[in-house]
C-alpha cells in the first residue's frame, strides 16, 4: 500500500511540475487562467444557481486543460520535427483549433450567464462607493497584464514536463540510390556493420526498400537501401521503381552510388539527379569499387563528369568491399542529422523481421547459384518459423516460387542436387545470423507469370501499402 501511495504522490508532483511549466512558459495559458479568475471573482455579484456555477467551473477547467494539452503537443511536435514540416504544422493547428472551439463556447456561456445590465450597474456603484476596492481592482488588472504578457521561457522546448531536460539526440534518413548492381546493398551492410541486405553480382537483387540503422552516440542514421533504378518490364519492376522514387521523396539526404569504371552518365543516374534537383534534396556522390580500378587517373575524370551534372555536397571514392573511405562517408552523412528522437533502438540494425531476412538469404543463394532468367523469376516465402521448446533448434519451412515448370526443374536440379546446395548454403548463413542451429526445409512451387500478377506480388511481401 505504501508503494501505491508513493507512486500516487510522485505522479501528483509530476503533474504539479507540468502545471507550473505551463504557467511559466505559456502566455495563452496565463491569459485563460487570469480570465477565469476574473470570471469567478465577478460571479459573486450574480445570484447563480448551483448548476450554473458547476457549468462555469467546468468550462474554465476544460479551457485550461485543453491549453495545457495543446502546449504539450506543440512541444512534442517541435522536438520530433524541428524543421519545417507541413504535417507537423497541421497537427499543431488542429490542437490549437480544439482550444479555440472550447474558448468560443466558453465565451458564449459567459455571455448567457453574465448578460444582466442591472447587475453590472450595481457592480459599478459598488466600486464607485469603495475607492479602495477600485484601486485594488486597477492594481490587480495591471499585475494581470504584466503576468500574462511576460516574456516566454525560451528553453521551454528543451525541457520535459517533469522538469528534466530531453536528450539531445539527432537522426537523419538517408536514401542509398543508383542504377542496378553498383554495390548499394554492399555499402549498406558495410556502414551498418552487419549483413542486413542480400548481395549478388546479378542486377536487381534488391526488390524492396530495406532499412539499415547505425547509431553512434547521440546520432542515429537510418539508411534506406533501394532497388536499382531501371526501365520496368513487369509489374514487379514497376513496384521496384516506385520504391526508389518514394524513398528519394521521404529522406533528408541521398547517396548516389556509381561505379568507378564507366563512360558517361546512364539514363537511370540522370533521372535520379533530376529528382534531387526537383526536390532540392542534398546528395553525396559515392564512387564505388575503387579497389577494382587499375587506372586511378580515370577516377578524376569520373568525378568531374558527375560534378558538372549536379552540385553534390561531397564526393567520396569508396570501396564497399574493403571499407575504404566508408567511415569518412558516414562522418559526412552525420552532418545531415538534426535534433530528433531516435526512431529505432540504439542497438537495432534493421527494421526487417527475422522471417523476411531468412527468406532473403534463401533468395540470395538462388541468385548466386542459378543463371539467366531463372533467379529473377523466383520469390521466397517463409511459411513456418518455430523455435523448439528447449531453444536448441528453430524449424523453418520455406517455399520457393518460380514462374515455369522448366524453372522448377532447374531449381531442384538432378536428383535434388541444386535445391540441396541452395538449402545448405542458406542454412549456414541463417545459423550465423540467428545464432542458433536450424532445420531448414524448402519446397518449390510454380506460379505462372507471378511478376505480372499484383495479387501474388503483394502476397509475396512486395506491397506498396
Amino acid at each position: 500500500m505504501s508503494g501505491n501511495i508513493k507512486a500516487f504522490l510522485r505522479g501528483f508532483v509530476y503533474a504539479a511540475k507540468g502545471l507550473w511549466h505551463c504557467i511559466r512558459c505559456e502566455r495563452n495559458f496565463r491569459f485563460h487562467m487570469v480570465a477565469g479568475a476574473y470570471v469567478l471573482y465577478f460571479s459573486r455579484f450574480f445570484a447563480f444557481e448551483k448548476s450554473e456555477y458547476v457549468a462555469l467551473m467546468l468550462t474554465i477547467a476544460l479551457v485550461l486543460a485543453l491549453e495545457a494539452v495543446n502546449s504539450a503537443i506543440e512541444q512534442a511536435v517541435d522536438f520530433i520535427c524541428p524543421q519545417q514540416n507541413p504535417l507537423a504544422g497541421r497537427i499543431k493547428d488542429i490542437a490549437a483549433g480544439a482550444v479555440l472551439v472550447c474558448a468560443i463556447f466558453a465565451f458564449i456561456i459567459g455571455v448567457v450567464l453574465f448578460f444582466n445590465p442591472a447587475v453590472w450597474g450595481q457592480i459599478a456603484q459598488y466600486f464607485v462607493s469603495r475607492p479602495v476596492s477600485l484601486v485594488l481592482l486597477a492594481i490587480s488588472a495591471v499585475a494581470a497584464v504584466l503576468f500574462v504578457f511576460g516574456p516566454k521561457n525560451k528553453k521551454k522546448n528543451q525541457q520535459g514536463l517533469n522538469g528534466g531536460f530531453m536528450p539531445q539526440t539527432k537522426s537523419a534518413f538517408i536514401a542509398i540510390v543508383g542504377k542496378p548492381n553498383v554495390g548499394k546493398s554492399s555499402l549498406l551492410n558495410k556502414m551498418v556493420g552487419e549483413k542486413v541486405a542480400i548481395v549478388s553480382n546479378k542486377p536487381q537483387t534488391t526488390r524492396a526498400r530495406i532499412t539499415g540503422v547505425l547509431t553512434r552516440g547521440e546520432t542515429q542514421l537510418v539508411f534506406i537501401d533501394t532497388p536499382g533504378l531501371h526501365k520496368p518490364r513487369t509489374k514487379l519492376s514497376e513496384y521496384m521503381v516506385k520504391q526508389v522514387k518514394e524513398s528519394v521523396a521521404d529522406v533528408d539526404a541521398a547517396v548516389l552510388v556509381v561505379e568507378a569504371q564507366g563512360e558517361g552518365i546512364t539514363k537511370a543516374e540522370q533521372d535520379l539527379i533530376a529528382s534531387f534537383e526537383a526536390l532540392h534534396l542534398p546528395a553525396i556522390l559515392a564512387i564505388n569499387k575503387t579497389d577494382l580500378l587499375q587506372n586511378k587517373e580515370s577516377l578524376m575524370a569520373r568525378i568531374a563528369l558527375f560534378a558538372n551534372a549536379f552540385s553534390f555536397d561531397a564526393v567520396f571514392p569508396i570501396s564497399a568491399q574493403t571499407g575504404d573511405n566508408v567511415d569518412k562517408l558516414i562522418e559526412e552523412l552525420s552532418k545531415y542529422a538534426s535534433p530528433s528522437v531516435h526512431f529505432f533502438d540504439d542497438d537495432a540494425m534493421t527494421d526487417q523481421p527475422e522471417r523476411v531476412i531468412v527468406a532473403e538469404i534463401i533468395r540470395e543463394k538462388l541468385l548466386n547459384n542459378l543463371n539467366e532468367e531463372v533467379p529473377h523469376g523466383t520469390a521466397v516465402v517463409v511459411e513456418s518459423f518455430k523455435e523448439r521448446e528447449d531453444g536448441s533448434l528453430i524449424d523453418i519451412q520455406a517455399t520457393i516460387y518460380c514462374e515455369k515448370n522448366t524453372h522448377k526443374g532447374i531449381i531442384i536440379g538432378k536428383g535434388g542436387a541444386m535445391l540441396k546446395k541452395v538449402g545448405s548454403e542458406a542454412r549456414l548463413e541463417i545459423e550465423r545470423f540467428l545464432g542458433v542451429k536450424i532445420n531448414l526445409q524448402c519446397w518449390v512451387k510454380v506460379k505462372d507469370d507471378w511478376r505480372n500478377r499484383e495479387s501474388l506480388i503483394k502476397n509475396f511481401g512486395y506491397n506498396n501499402q
